[in-house]
């Protein structure tokens, strides 16, 4: 609960001094999943989230179960249940900054739901793991399709 107060400060000033409109918060905080195996996010949880638009969410724990390798964690199941299909990381060079590489400006757009993220696993023989990487025309075409688009506005 510290954390999400601290998070929180910002935005808060930022009504305060009227930058903002009216700001109220769902806390649900104590909602999610303690990081147990075979726990999903509460149905309370998605729906505050496609009612607001927007969610503050920090690191999420999910305890691996040996027994069933087809556990899927916590922001997997959030991604899919709410179609967060794009994962862009752009990295940038700071001005200033010595690095090993200079003037890097670099943007990475992957599929952020199937891949690796399609939870199929199975163990072959004692202590391996044999995962299926499963994907769709469709999901990958859209993912290309948003990375195409996003050359052409950046």
């Amino acid at each position: 609960m510290e954390c999400v107060r601290h998070a929180l400060w910002p935005v808060s000033e930022l009504c305060v001094v009227g930058h903002c409109a009216a700001c109220r918060f769902d806390d649900l905080s104590g909602s999610l999943p303690d990081g147990s195996p075979r726990q999903s996010v509460p149905q309370e949880v998605l729906e505050s989230i496609r009612r607001n638009g927007v969610a503050l969410k920090g690191t999420l724990f999910t305890a691996l179960d040996k027994k069933n390798t087809n556990t899927q964690s916590v922001n997997v199941q959030l991604r899919k249940d709410l179609d967060l299909w794009v994962n862009l990381v752009h990295c940038v060079s700071l001005p200033g900054l010595t690095t090993r590489y200079n003037n890097l400006d670099i943007v990475v757009i992957r599929e952020n739901t199937e891949g690796e993220y399609s939870g199929l696993e199975h163990e072959v023989v004692e202590d391996v793991i044999e995962s299926l990487k499963v994907i769709t025309y469709d999901k990958s075409y859209r993912t290309a399709q948003y990375a195409f688009e996003y050359a052409l506005l950046n």
